[in-house]
């Protein structure tokens, strides 16, 4: 129950407060209304309402004091209700006046608009009274001249006519039901006589009249429609004409009295009448004959039209509809009869050289429209190349299939290879394909070469004659060499042949050098192994006679060396007949044979007087000696320089010899350093002695160690091993050679850091 509150307490914090009281200040949708409710319904009715009575009365003694507090501000309030009633009637007094005003304006305004309206009503329709029968004035005088008019003059009138029609619905008028009449025969006959000019203009090619009936169809506004008709009539007629082209009934229905009747003749179509070779005849003369007539008429038709039409691009779309249809109608005519479809795989370059010979006739009318033919027939080219290389390469199989071919099997392949790359001719594509086939075959052809290649000691012997086994290498080499010369004068023969193309079949010469190569290589290193053991047998040779004279006309190892490389020139190397790349082996073997025959002249040891006479007459006999194998030793170059240099310093003292200009340059010094060990006594031991090696050992080494600062070094090594020595040995002085020869070693090392 609520207590009694003095007048300053707050009412409505009384209020909050009443756990009944306060349900009446918050909504109903409060979270705290439910439990409020719960505690009314615990409450009697009686509570309830002393509680309702006493927050009424709290409520009615509040509002007496807010009354009583604020009187002065409510009486001022309700004085000014009064005036704002007053001005608000002195407004509606004003409304009503101005509503009243816009009446009487709005009746002036009004009826005025409302007349001006009827009578531009009234005069529109009479503009459009006036154009209707100013047309069917003009339309009534124009119909009544296209009786008169040619067919160019009455297409003029029939466009204004059409212009006089225009955006005007003239139907339902009974004054020129026959006019209309007459125009639409008059159109019909323009249009008629348009259309038969056109078609006698595009059988004869006649831009005149073409350019005429294009006049016409164009004022009479159907020139777009009209020339739909006739692409459409053209594409139709490639259709049909290309069907029939390629039907194998057609093709047949010459030989049907001969092929009629017969047992065993099946008389669908997908099977030739007669023989094969007339029906593929018959075929090519029919599709060349369709090709030449209808496809080129019809082509030559569209240009003449776009070119007068001089807009769009009319024969440009017809050709590659034109394009569309040879394709489809090979394809189709392909899965209908496998014998066509035999003949377009098998001679697809005839195919190919009619659509080209199309094309080249085409592009003299207009290049920029008729773009390329060579995708017609397309997909039969890859079973083509397919069945050119298989050719090739059983031609190859079967030249192996006894043994090393003959030179007339060599002949025969080249004639396979002319056939095939001659028909591939007439275009660059196609010929660089067949290029790539022949290549293949030629790859094969040395691959099974090297696979019959003999090895071992047998095909490098140099004693005997010649072997079994060196026998079949020559025999192959020489097939080889064969076959590339006469595909080369194949290739010679044929300037017309694309660059790509004939490079691609020059490139596969390269696998038959290499066969030769693989031949020669192992017989040349046999050759450089001997030439090295007889020039190394120069050492058992007396250079150093004790009454001071020698025989310098004979020397054992050069008579062997000259007798042996003639053998070799004669009996091993002269049946190859790729002369160019055995001169390569042979200038190579002269080359080894002259440098082991200066490295070992400058190392022999004791070398007397005499001695170096007799090898100063080697190195001119040297070469004679290697002359079978190389006439003009000057293709040597710097090897044969240094022969002819480092003779004349043989019958030289040291000090001559370190003073002569070619030192470095012509002659290295290595060389020179050697020589002089000759001139030298016991105790400057060769670099072979010093190195506890043998001659052979010294020999090889060289060949592994090129640089000249590695010969340096050993030579350094052995000239210091002297010089420890001699100072070991308490010697008053060195040999008069060793200044000479230190003095140039450290002239070389001094080169050699530079």
């Amino acid at each position: 129950m609520v207590t009694e509150t003095s007048s300053h307490s707050d009412v409505w914090h009384v209020l909050e407060k009443d756990d009944f009281l306060c349900q009446f200040l918050k909504p109903k949708s409060s979270p705290d209304q439910k439990p409020l409710e719960l505690l009314s319904q615990t409450l009697a009715v009686s509570e309830q309402l002393a509680r309702l009575s006493h927050g009424i009365n709290l409520l009615d003694k509040e509002l007496n004091k807010q009354v009583f507090e604020k009187h002065e501000d409510l009486v001022s309030q309700a004085t000014w209700v009064d005036k704002l009633e007053s001005v608000l009637a002195l407004m509606q007094a004003h409304v009503q006046c101005l509503l009243a005003s816009i009446e009487r304006l709005r009746s002036k305004v009004v009826e005025p608009f409302s007349r001006i309206e009827l009578q531009t009503l009234i005069l529109g329709r009479l503009h459009t009274t006036s154009d209707v029968l100013r047309r069917v004035a003009r339309l009534q005088q124009l119909a009544a001249r296209l009786s008169d008019l040619d067919s160019i003059q009455a297409a003029s009138v029939l466009a204004e006519l059409n212009e006089l029609c225009k955006d005007v619905d003239l139907t339902g008028l009974e004054i020129l039901e026959e006019d209309q009449r007459k125009i639409r025969q008059e159109t019909a006959r323009v249009e008629k006589e348009a259309m038969t000019m056109l078609n006698e203009g595009l059988n004869k090619l006649d831009k005149t009249q073409v350019s005429t009936a294009v006049q016409i169809f164009t004022s009479l506004g159907t020139l777009d429609q009209e020339m739909n008709k006739v692409v459409n009539r053209a594409v139709k007629t490639v259709e049909d004409a290309a069907l029939s082209a390629l039907s194998i009934d057609v093709l047949n229905e010459s030989d049907k009295q001969r092929s009629k009747g017969g047992p065993g003749k099946a008389s669908g179509s997908t099977y030739p009448a007669g023989n094969v070779s007339n029906f593929r005849a018959k075929l090519w003369s029919a599709w060349g004959k369709f090709l030449d007539t209808t496809v080129y008429s019809t082509c030559a038709q569209m240009a003449l039209v776009q070119s007068v039409m001089e807009r769009g691009d009319l024969a440009s779309i017809f050709w590659v509809q034109v394009v569309m249809i040879l394709s489809k109608a090979l394809s189709r005519a392909a899965q209908g009869s496998s014998y066509i479809k035999q003949a377009l795989e098998g001679e697809h370059p005839k195919l190919l050289r009619l659509h080209l010979d199309l094309h080249k006739r085409l592009i003299k009318i207009n290049a920029s429209i008729f773009t390329s033919i060579k995708e017609c027939g397309s997909q039969f080219e890859n079973a083509y190349l397919s069945k050119s290389l298989a050719r090739l390469l059983d031609a190859v199989h079967s030249m192996f299939a006894s043994g090393v071919p003959t030179s007339e099997q060599v002949d025969g392949f080249c004639r396979t290879v002319t056939s095939e790359l001659g028909v591939s001719l007439i275009d660059e594509a196609l010929s660089r394909a067949v290029a790539r086939n022949i290549g293949k075959s030629v790859r094969l052809f040395c691959l099974k070469c090297e696979q019959s290649i003999a090895f071992g000691e047998d095909a490098t012997q140099l004693i005997d004659n010649l072997t079994t086994n060196q026998q079949l290498n020559i025999s192959l080499a020489n097939t080889v060499f064969l076959l590339a010369t006469n595909l080369q004068r194949v290739l010679d023969n044929t300037p017309s042949l694309d660059a790509e193309a004939s490079s691609e079949i020059t490139k596969s010469f390269g696998n038959a050098d290499n066969v030769m190569k693989m031949i020669l290589t192992p017989l040349s290193g046999a050759i450089k192994s001997a030439v090295d053991t007889i020039v190394l047998s120069m050492h058992q040779e007396d250079f150093a006679p004790g009454n001071g004279t020698s025989d310098a006309g004979n020397s054992l190892y050069m008579k062997e060396l000259h007798e042996f490389l003639q053998r070799v020139a004669v009996t091993y190397l002269a049946p190859f007949q790729n002369v160019a790349l055995v001169s390569e082996y042979c200038l190579e073997i002269t080359a080894r044979t002259l440098e082991m025959f200066i490295r070992h002249a400058c190392m022999v040891r004791p070398l007397s007087g005499a001695g170096r006479t007799k090898l100063a007459n080697d190195f001119k006999k040297i070469e004679t000696a290697v002359s079978p194998l190389c006439k003009q030793l000057s293709q040597l170059g710097k090897t044969y320089r240094l022969l002819r240099s480092l003779r004349p310093l043989l019958l030289q003292s040291p000090e001559e010899i370190a003073q002569c200009p070619l030192l470095g340059d012509v002659i290295p010094y290595s060389y020179v350093l050697m020589l002089l060990f000759s001139h030298g006594p016991p105790e400057i031991v060769s670099p072979h002695e010093s190195a506890n090696w043998s001659l052979l050992q010294l020999s090889q080494w060289l060949d592994k160690h090129s640089q000249e600062s590695d010969k340096l070094e050993l030579i350094s090594g052995t000239l210091q091993r002297y010089q420890t020595l001699v100072r070991e040995s308490n010697l008053p002085s060195f040999h008069e050679v060793y200044p000479v020869m230190k003095s140039l070693l450290d002239t070389a090392l001094s080169k050699q850091t530079l």
